[in-house]
């Protein structure tokens, strides 16, 4: 099964349930009128739309949406990794961490997968980002950068709490002057420090 979220006519973001083959009938930004869906509702109490077989799916007119609808779904508040391991199931976020794990592509009938691990230095705990099919190709920062994996939504399976990608999730560096400066910085002092004790010099206590 594969989920989507969309903006429906009256103005509510709702998760859409749909089996992977019928995934390639929608594209993003696109505007639909879904005839013959079934609506039910979620475990938190979230009303949802699942498109079955009968499903017939019509491209139609944009309608007007509400400017702060659209700017968060599009663009997920942020959050820490402490916090997001804070939220409930299918709340999306966008998350900052420190990228500690990528795993090998995963594939089987249906789906590809690849799993990173964002950590935070003041949390023991990780967050798992489950980058599915085509984003699982999708290239990423070297190890122990500072990410942000934007629009992710939340997953709770067996207890665990994970984050799956949406169609609008986006992974990129998240703090750029620390990423590719710290190490000429740490040269420097390391130089410096070199340098006083050429000259045998020691600073006042």
């Amino acid at each position: 099964m594969y989920v989507m979220r969309c903006i429906t006519g009256d103005h509510q973001v709702k998760p859409l349930y749909m089996f992977h083959e019928a995934q390639a009938k929608f594209e993003v930004g696109n505007y639909y009128k879904l005839v013959g869906y079934t609506s039910f509702e979620l475990a938190n109490h979230e009303s949802a739309i699942k498109v079955n077989a009968k499903t017939r799916i019509f491209h139609c007119q944009p309608f007007f949406i509400p400017a702060e609808i659209e700017e968060q779904f599009f663009h997920a508040d942020p959050v820490s990794v402490e916090e997001a391991l804070q939220l409930p199931p299918y709340r999306r976020a966008s998350i900052k961490g420190i990228l500690t794990y990528v795993s090998p592509v995963k594939e089987a009938t249906g789906w590809k997968r690849k799993t990173l691990h964002l950590s935070q230095t003041s949390c023991p705990n990780k967050v798992v980002v489950n980058l599915w099919n085509h984003m699982s190709s999708t290239p990423v920062p070297p190890m122990r950068s500072m990410v942000e994996v934007t629009n992710v939504e939340t997953s709770l399976y067996q207890g665990q709490i994970s984050f799956n990608t949406t169609p609008e999730t986006n992974i990129k560096v998240s703090n750029q002057f620390l990423t590719y400066f710290s190490k000429p910085i740490i040269s420097f002092f390391i130089n410096f420090q070199k340098y006083l004790q050429s000259i045998q010099w020691n600073p006042p206590i």
